[in-house]
């Protein structure tokens, strides 16, 4: 092993740099990094989403550290006031530290409470299919057409000067962005948007649940202004679960927003995702009272540590059978379903305990 500039490197680094035109975006990896190649050992604190797998670091970047056999996590702070006051560092601070000489169980997956990680053992060893797999968003299931640009065509000169509210020296759209169908898509463009039709020409649209003035609403766009981005991925026809993407501030047990049963022939702005694709509404209904309970609820807050409610923060939670034929009676109250999950996943009393104390009700 060759020398180091240094023995030991102790650092708090510059969590982000300022983009005028896009996100901030994450750079104490890179000092991570630096700081790793000039000492053979290193102490420092950080943002902790990446040990979440969350934020904007690069997922691969992530990966690396939480499998690097020289790397340990000295301290998990989930609220960064506690270190920084006044200072609201979502995911919390991690103080890490690696060394060149020592060995270590890589992390792999970061779990900082001994209770979570028994009850996210049981069930593994239970066997179970992951809900985010069943899962779909992130961007919306369909987008715009070279049609809805032809008949609206001021859609795109609009639509900079929306982003140019907040960014003024942005004067286009990234490749392919026109055709982009996004969370400010009825105030972007409310003149393609009808907010009711006649029920005879249902079958000429799609209905779109969004977001308009910070309200849930739904609007209906003609289906010839709409291309399928996944035509054999997706669950449009489906009845489904739309949740919001982003929801609370990622307090453990917090609630989330309101699930809605969304039908055949709906689909939603990049603002909320779907889950499942089910031939029958009862199955939907199902899955979203299994969402409110705090069994699922707790799964989630292993990984949900900041408002973002994207697929893979629902790796832990289980999948179920929603259907009639179910080992849980979903006609019980939410309540009743959890102690269904209990038992059905062998959690002990204290454990139970646990998750009925921390995590927030709802019904």
């Amino acid at each position: 092993m060759s020398k180091k500039l240094f023995d030991f490197c102790i650092g708090n680094p510059p969590y982000q740099e300022s983009r005028a035109t896009t996100k901030d975006i994450p750079v104490y990896n890179d000092f991570m990094d630096v700081a790793y190649n000039v000492a053979s050992d290193v102490l420092l604190i950080t943002p902790a989403r990446f040990l979440f797998n969350a934020g904007a670091t690069p997922k691969a970047w992530n990966e690396k550290m939480l499998n690097d056999p020289h790397f340990k996590v000295v301290d998990y702070i989930p609220n960064s006031n506690a270190i920084f006051a006044n200072t609201d560092i979502k995911g919390g601070v991690a103080i890490t530290y690696r060394s060149d000489r020592n060995k270590y169980e890589p992390i792999g997956e970061f779990i900082s409470n001994p209770m979570l990680r028994d009850i996210v053992g049981k069930v593994k060893k239970h066997g179970y299919d992951s809900l985010s797999n069943y899962m779909y968003g992130g961007r919306a299931d369909l987008k715009y057409n070279d049609l809805f640009l032809e008949t609206y065509p001021n859609y795109v000169s609009n639509r900079i000067k929306q982003i140019q509210k907040k960014k003024p020296s942005v004067t286009s759209l990234p490749p392919n962005e026109e055709y982009e169908l996004r969370n400010r898509a009825f105030e972007d463009a409310p003149y393609a948007f009808k907010e009711e039709i006649e029920k005879e020409n249902e079958t000429e649209y799609y209905r779109i649940l969004g977001l308009f003035g910070m309200k849930r609403v739904y609007r209906w766009l003609e289906k010839k202004y709409l291309t399928m981005r996944y035509p054999d991925n997706n669950n449009v026809q489906h009845y489904k679960v739309f949740i919001s993407k982003a929801s609370g501030t990622g307090a453990f047990g917090e609630k989330i927003s309101e699930p809605i049963i969304g039908v055949p022939n709906e689909f939603s702005t990049p603002t909320f995702i779907g889950i499942g694709r089910f031939e029958k509404e009862i199955e939907a209904k199902n899955a979203s009272n299994y969402i409110k309970t705090k069994f699922a609820r707790a799964l989630l807050s292993v990984l949900k540590i900041t408002q973002d409610i994207v697929p893979g923060k629902f790796k832990y939670v289980p999948v179920q059978d929603f259907s009639d034929d179910s080992d849980i009676d979903w006609s019980k109250s939410i309540h009743d379903i959890d102690l269904q999950l209990y038992r059905k996943y062998g959690l002990s009393a204290e454990e139970v305990a646990f998750i009925e104390k921390n995590v927030k009700e709802m019904e």
